[in-house]
This record gives structure tokens, C-alpha cells and sequence, in this order.
């Protein structure tokens, strides 16, 4: 618009129904706008709201583990980091020596190698193993199309299980009437077996009658 004294820019404000704001106040002239500064204030919020919300939030998490591990620690060890990736997050593994098993580095190293193969379908190495002083550690990231492939696999498993599991119950139930039918059948016979001759000789006459 120009420039204006301070008086005038007050003035063309205030007759406008806006405010008058100074957005660059080291500028020679200062720098202002006519705006409604609460709206702009309010659109600011909103933005910064809308930007937090579309924000992604990576979490590292991270898994202890000894060398001398046995079996079946490995196992639940390695399927706790795996769904830890499976939920998006990084995953750090942290192998401590301790004693004098600072000598089986490469019983170590191996081990991490093998988790890492473990999760190789839904994770890539972002930083190689590292040894730092005691601990030997490594990083993995989450792999978004291994994800999804899992994550379609273990749905798919999920419902067969479901529709073998339904078949069963159907025939199990199946199979529970025919037992119950072919046991009221052979009740029958033998209640039959079970009435005088002369009883069934006088209820035919009277059905005769």
C-alpha cells in the first residue's frame, strides 16, 4: 500500500475493522499488515495442530541379550523384537558381556546375526554391529512393504484358522446328533424288549378293539 505514518496506518485500521501488525520490525521503514490478528492467530494454531497430527513419530526400542542366551530366551527374545517392528518401531539390540565373556565376540556376533535374520523379511540393518567396549550393538529399521506382507500373511492365517476351526464345530455337532439319535433308538428297543409278551399280546387286542 505504500508508505504510511503510524498515524495514518492506525487510522486505515481502524476503518477497516482489522488490525494493524508489524510483521518485520528491523525493516527500514518497519514493515506492518491490516489484518484480523485473531483469525491469523487462530489459522496459525490450526496449521501447527494439523501438522503435528500428520506427523510421524518413530520410536527406537531396545532388547537386551547375553551371549550365552539358551533356546528358548532366544526365541521369545526374538519375537518381542519382531513385533516390535511389526508395530513400526526401530529396533536396538544391546548384547552385554559380562566376566570374562569379553573372549566370545564372535559367539556374539553371530548371535546378533541371527536375530537379524530372524526379522530380515520385515527389517533392515540401518547401522551394521558395532562393538563398544562391553556391549556390541545393532540397529534395525522397519521395512514398510515387509510389514504389510506379514501383517496380509498373519490375516489370511488367522482366517483359515477360523473357517477350519467352524468346519470343526459343525462337524462335531453333526456327529453329536447322530450319537444322540442312534442312543434313543436303541433306548426304544429296549424298553420294547423289556414288556411282557402277554402286555404286548392285550395292547394289540385293545389297539384292535
Amino acid at each position: 500500500m505504500g508508505v504510511y505514518a503510524l498515524d495514518q496506518a492506525l487510522l486505515l485500521a481502524e476503518q477497516s475493522g482489522l488490525d494493524l501488525v508489524e510483521v518485520a520490525p528491523t525493516a527500514v521503514p518497519p514493515v506492518c499488515r491490516i489484518m484480523d490478528f485473531g483469525k491469523f492467530k487462530y489459522q496459525n494454531k490450526k496449521r501447527a495442530r494439523d501438522a503435528k497430527k500428520n506427523q510421524t513419530v518413530i520410536r527406537i526400542k531396545e532388547m537386551k541379550v547375553r551371549p550365552k542366551i539358551d533356546p528358548h530366551d532366544f526365541e521369545m527374545k526374538a519375537k518381542q523384537g519382531r513385533k516390535f517392528l511389526m508395530a513400526g518401531d526401530k529396533l536396538k539390540i544391546n548384547l552385554v558381556f559380562r566376566g570374562r565373556e569379553i573372549a566370545l565376540r564372535e559367539m556374539g556376533m553371530e548371535l546378533v546375526a541371527r536375530i537379524t535374520r530372524y526379522v530380515e523379511d520385515i527389517a533392515s540393518v540401518e547401522s551394521a554391529p558395532r562393538q563398544e567396549g562391553r556391549i556390541i550393538t545393532v540397529l534395525l529399521s522397519p521395512k514398510a512393504a515387509g510389514v504389510r506382507q506379514a501383517v496380509r500373511k498373519a490375516e489370511e492365517k488367522s482366517a483359515k484358522s477360523a473357517a477350519v476351526s467352524s468346519e470343526e464345530q459343525i462337524q462335531s455337532a453333526s456327529a453329536l446328533g447322530r450319537t444322540e439319535h442312534a442312543d434313543e433308538n436303541e433306548n426304544q428297543q429296549e424298553r420294547s424288549q423289556a414288556i411282557p409278551p402277554e402286555t404286548q399280546r392285550q395292547d394289540q387286542a385293545n389297539a384292535i378293539l
